[in-house]
């Protein structure tokens, strides 16, 4: 999954054709928690401080924080929706790609779900062990 940096319309980067890491660090960053510690390993490796305003997960609610903030945000686009997206513009001369294991473990004895739909989970990831892996 390709996780782009992102800014509202009207932020001081929006208008840039060309944005360095020393540049974006100048700014604070809403950010998804499991991408806290590689964000936080590039800045650092820079030798540059990662200012933090936020941590959150959910995508929309990013974008809609960001649409009148000084903040930066790293999003996957495929992830908010369509009137989010419009209220943002993305940063695409730093890109932040990192990549994602899954790990599924079912349960021998479930309180939830059923062994029918755990059957049909496994052979979707190893279909799709591409996608995932």
């Amino acid at each position: 999954m390709l996780f782009r940096s992102c800014c509202a319309q009207g932020h001081p980067l929006a208008e840039l054709t060309k944005i360095s890491l020393q540049k974006m660090a100048e700014f604070p960053f809403l950010l998804p928690s499991f991408y806290v510690d590689p964000i936080r390993e590039r800045f650092e490796a820079n030798n540059l401080g990662l200012k933090i305003r936020g941590v959150m997960n959910h995508g929309n609610l990013v974008a809609s924080l960001i649409e009148d903030s000084d903040c930066l945000a790293i999003l996957a686009e495929k992830t908010i929706g369509r009137k989010e997206t419009e209220k943002l513009i993305f940063l695409d001369s730093v890109p932040f790609n990192r990549e994602f294991v899954v790990i599924a473990k079912f349960s021998e004895n479930p309180r939830v779900g059923s062994t029918s739909g755990r059957q049909i989970f496994w052979k979707h990831l190893e279909e799709n062990r591409a996608s995932f892996f």
